[in-house]
């Protein structure tokens, strides 16, 4: 019995990585983010795994820079709105019959199930991967199980832009209330790097 309560605690935590996030409120972090690659961090099982089995999303690339026109606003916001509102969130284990596995939503996902089916949409419709950069952050003011959570960074001339399963509205990464942990690089996903604010 105590085996099968640990299990199923074990479950209930990795269910929560991202599905159950709700909206929080703003950090206290003051000072412009910038990417570190100074600094290294921690590479997602999850990612790792996903590139195991579909490489070809994986492939080294030449750093790029979108150039926002009203034309690429639009179709980011569009692509943003697609998946939020046809993709219903679920658990790795609802979807999956494990504690966790990145893969494209369809119609159903977790946070970088979003994240990798609208990098994959940029991508096809010829925007750079370079510029497409998936992030880990912390949510604050929610419990910690809910913590973790995964987005999509387009790296434009207007700053750095968040899109999110979370939020209907495309933002600078500025302005969203997460504590960021992790932005894979654009040349070689296979390398992250930690997040700090300049003073």
């Amino acid at each position: 019995m105590a085996i099968r309560q640990v299990r199923k605690i074990g479950i209930l935590m990795a269910a929560m990585w991202c599905v159950l996030a709700m909206p929080g409120h703003a950090a206290d972090d003051s000072g412009q983010l910038r990417i570190n690659t100074e600094r290294k961090a921690v590479v997602p099982k999850g990612f790792i795994s996903f590139c195991v089995r579909q490489p070809e999303h994986c492939l080294p690339s030449t750093p790029r820079m979108v150039t926002m026109t009203d034309a690429k606003w639009s179709e980011l916001r569009s692509v943003n709105s697609l998946y939020n509102e046809t993709v219903s969130p679920v658990t790795d284990h609802q979807r999956h019959g494990i504690q966790e596995r990145w893969e494209h939503a369809d119609k159903f996902g977790d946070c970088e199930d979003y994240v990798l089916a609208k990098k994959s949409h940029l991508v096809a419709t010829g925007w750079p991967r370079s510029s497409l950069l998936i992030a880990v952050v912390d949510i604050p003011n929610v419990p910690p199980l809910e913590r973790r959570h995964a987005v999509l960074l387009v790296k434009s001339n207007a700053g750095v832009l968040v899109l999110d399963n979370r939020e209907s509205s495309v933002r600078s990464w500025d302005d969203v209330d997460y504590k960021w942990i992790s932005v894979q690089s654009g040349t070689n996903p296979y390398i992250w790097h930690r997040v700090d604010r300049a003073p």
